[in-house]
Formats: structure tokens, sequence, C-alpha cells
């Protein structure tokens, strides 16, 4: 058997659909396996011996997105948009769940929140145009970093457009000259 070409092939000495479906079937037995049973009523060992591999890969192929072998492949149950957004749904309602609570303990006539208010005035510091909501749902790993990734992404966007100037100390003189007041 040549050398190169088995480094090329991801399963060598087994090409083509055979190849694939042996690689597939190995590695995810029991998903395949359980699957063939629950959608198929048939053991997946007799449709191995009895039905050509097109069959058995087409039957593969056929499987909902909720079988086995799907939330193997992609590391957990389905995620869709229905779930996404019953995720995002849950995202607010925590994050208006937070608000009110602050809002709630906090006293606005409180001499520490009036300080940290008009500092933030005087910085120009401005709530963002819109919330950064937190993503607290459960979601699927993959997705769970990606929506974090993107919040944090926001919160540090929001950070840097509100970080205070860099404060410049002159002198009379130097602030004449800036001023065009020097003679």
């Amino acid at each position: 058997m040549d050398r190169a070409a088995d480094e090329v092939h991801p399963w060598p000495g087994r090409g083509g659909i055979l190849g694939v479906l042996t690689e597939l079937v190995t590695t995810r037995w029991d998903a395949v396996l359980s699957d063939f049973r629950r959608y198929y009523q048939t053991d997946l060992r007799h449709a191995w011996r009895t039905m050509p591999a097109a069959d058995v890969v087409a039957l593969i192929r056929k499987l909902p997105a909720d079988s086995a072998l799907a939330q193997a492949e992609n590391d957990g149950p389905p995620w869709g948009i229905v779930e996404e957004n019953a995720a995002r749904m849950l995202d607010i309602a925590a994050w208006q769940a937070e608000l009110e609570w602050v809002d709630r303990i906090t006293d606005p006539e409180d001499r520490a929140v009036k300080r940290e208010r008009a500092l933030a005035k005087r910085a120009g510091i401005k709530p963002p145009n819109h919330p950064i909501v937190p993503p607290v749902a459960y979601r699927p790993p993959k997705i769970a970093e990606l929506r974090w990734n993107e919040y944090n992404a926001a919160v540090e966007l929001y950070n840097a457009q509100n970080e205070p100037a860099e404060v410049r100390h002159v002198s009379s003189a130097d602030f004449d000259s800036i001023m065009g007041l020097d003679s």
C-alpha cells in the first residue's frame, strides 16, 4: 500500500462509502445502534449484514436532529432558533430581576450613591444606548462560549467609550500660550 496515499486519506485502506460508513459506525456504534432501534425498529447488526452500504448510509443521513448520533456529533442536544429565543428571554428576565432588586435596595438619597452619580456625570459616563444583558441561561457549550464572548466584547466596547479623558496638568504660562493669551 502506498504510504503517501495513507497519509492523505483519513481512513487508510478503506476507501469510498464503505470506508466512511465503517469509520462512522466504529466510532459512534452505540449512538447509531440506539437510533436504528428507535427510528427504524431494526437492529443495526442485521441492517449491516443484509442491506447495501448505500442504503445504510441513507438511513443514517436521514436520522432526525434529536437522534443520539446527531447529539454525539454536535456535542449535545439540538439547538435552534426556538431554543435560543427561549434562552434570550430567560437572560432578559434574570437581568430585569437583578435590576429591580438593585433598584429596590438602593437609596437614591444615600451620600455614597449621590457621590457616584455625580462622579459619573462629571466624567461624562452615560448608560449604554441598549442594555448589555449577560447570557445566564443554559446553552450548549460552544454556543454559551460564543454568547459570553459577544457579551464581553459589548462590555469592553462600552467601557472603552466611557474611559475618562486623560487629565493634563499645565502651568499658567502654558495655559496662556495654549489659549493664545501670551503677548
